[in-house]
């Protein structure tokens, strides 16, 4: 039970309340307190640390390979594909203007589209210069993907595609940092605490809180990406888990910045002396579609092999092991929507929250009344 203090000071019953404190939340909630700065914004995040993916990633700030975009293209229009690049592009220039490079540690060390063999790189090098016109129309960077040497080993094909505009950064120096922003806007956080449900109508949303209480606001916006799903089940949300392993810190490693491959299935970067890899949920895709934190022993033990056989060629001693949860759907296009009078959604975002989370939250604001 709350006291008449915390209900009234702590859980304020503001103008709108923004639930989830990811990057998407506290962006929001940052570019809603900018437009309306009269309006009491209150963020609410059911765990102690944000809960879907924001602090969990790999922290790249990349916008598209080739391997994705000849892949997206068998599920999409080429518009749309042009829309998605160009809103995470967007998206990164928003997030470089929000936040300081060096308080979430931003590296340009560009990115590479690494190779099993042969005839998987040649088939995206016939896409290149198709793609690069796609890119070209979505950022206005001419011939951004070129081939390049890598320096990895013998054992992945010994081209790559490369994007020197791609980059990586540490995904809770960002968190923190948009945290602190928030907080100099006197926008109120409260954690450690979900909504079970909510109810709208003519004057007001009324929220009722895990522990029972109920507060009452006037608007609402959700971004809490795939567990939107839990109050909104028809909402064309799929929940995905990914894996993640980091190594234990080693005397030197081969490669710096970030890497995909299998269309961006699986990535890896350097942290420091570390090597990081993800991914690889299309292996077990069905078991990995769910909103279950967890480790995949399956998985795991794929990524291990491939860092030891393919990057390393020696073992590796693995320090972290963990999982993200992230939202995918039938379209990579993000779910930015007012769905009543006083109840808004910014979800869906595939993955790219780091790329594409502060262009939803503009695109939100643009629509909040």
């Amino acid at each position: 039970m709350l006291s008449f203090w915390e209900k009234q000071y702590w859980i304020d019953n503001g103008h709108t309340a923004v639930i989830g404190s990811g990057i998407v939340g506290l962006s929001t909630a940052i570019a809603l307190k900018r437009k309306f700065p009269e309006n009491k914004v209150t963020i609410i995040e059911k765990g102690i640390l944000p809960t879907g993916a924001s602090t969990k990633n790999a922290g790249f700030a990349c916008f598209g390979t080739v391997g994705e975009t000849i892949d997206d293209l068998n599920n999409a229009e080429e518009s749309e594909i042009i829309n998605t690049i160009k809103q995470r592009w967007q998206g990164l220039k928003l997030l470089k203007e929000n936040v300081s490079l060096k308080s979430m540690s931003y590296q340009n060390n560009g990115g590479f589209e690494v190779y099993d063999n042969a005839e998987s790189f040649e088939k995206c090098y016939e896409s290149l210069e198709y793609v690069n016109k796609l890119m070209l129309e979505a950022t206005g960077i001419q011939n951004c993907i070129t081939v390049k040497k890598h320096s990895i080993g013998n054992h992945l094909h010994k081209n790559a595609l490369f994007n020197p505009h791609e980059s990586q950064l540490n995904p809770v120096k960002l968190v923190k940092s948009l945290i602190q922003k928030a907080e100099n806007l006197g926008i109120n956080i409260v954690t450690g605490i979900g909504v079970k449900s909510f109810e709208e109508d003519k004057n007001k949303v009324k929220l009722v809180l895990d522990n029972g209480i109920e507060v009452s606001f006037q608007k609402l916006v959700f971004c809490t990406n795939a567990f939107t799903k839990n109050l909104f089940p028809n909402l064309d949300i799929i929940p995905a888990r990914n894996q993640v392993i980091l190594t234990k810190s080693m005397d030197s490693i081969p490669l710096k910045g970030t890497f995909h491959m299998d269309k961006g299935y699986i990535y890896f970067r350097n942290i420091e002396n570390r090597i990081l890899i993800g991914g690889a949920r299309n292996l077990d895709s069905q078991n990995e579609k769910t909103s279950e934190f967890g480790q995949n022993t399956y998985i795991q033990s794929y990524l291990k092999d491939f860092l030891e056989t393919k990057i390393l060629q020696k073992e590796v001693q693995i320090e972290f092991e963990w999982s993200g949860i992230i939202a995918i759907g039938k379209s990579k296009k993000p779910i930015v929507e007012q769905i009543s009078d006083r109840t808004y959604i910014a979800a869906r975002l595939g993955g790219m929250g780091v790329a594409v989370g502060s262009f939803v939250a503009d695109k939100l604001a643009s629509i909040f009344k």
